[in-house]
């Protein structure tokens, strides 16, 4: 089965698309063989959750971008330091960039 989305892989399961999206996001109200079931069947496709039209559905994204105009001065330098160390939930994603420098980087928390 090529290009597997949650769709598909309701019908092929003949299950609800939400009872997969419960399965992938550890949801309780789920039977135990049925999340099995989903996650094998899933792996055995290649198929993961779309993050993006999740986040679309969700009107939220996780992500926190910091935007500063050099980062060679020693107080944006320690600003970035200290954004990383904040405490942020798991699946969220930090962006730190200086455009004048074209430094870009990318932190996956």
């Amino acid at each position: 089965m090529d290009n597997i989305n949650i769709k598909k892989l309701a019908k092929e399961l003949n299950i609800s698309t939400s009872t997969i999206s419960r399965a992938f996001n550890g949801n309780t109200d789920i039977n135990k063989d049925t999340k099995e079931r989903i996650l094998a069947y899933a792996k055995q496709h290649n198929y993961l959750p779309n993050h993006y039209a999740s986040n679309l559905r969700d009107k939220k994204t996780n992500t926190l971008a910091v935007i500063v105009p050099e980062i060679a001065n020693d107080f944006f330098r320690r600003l970035s330091m200290a954004l990383k160390r904040l405490p942020v939930k798991k699946g969220s994603t930090f962006y730190f960039t200086a455009p004048t420098t074209f430094l870009k980087r990318k932190y996956r928390l």
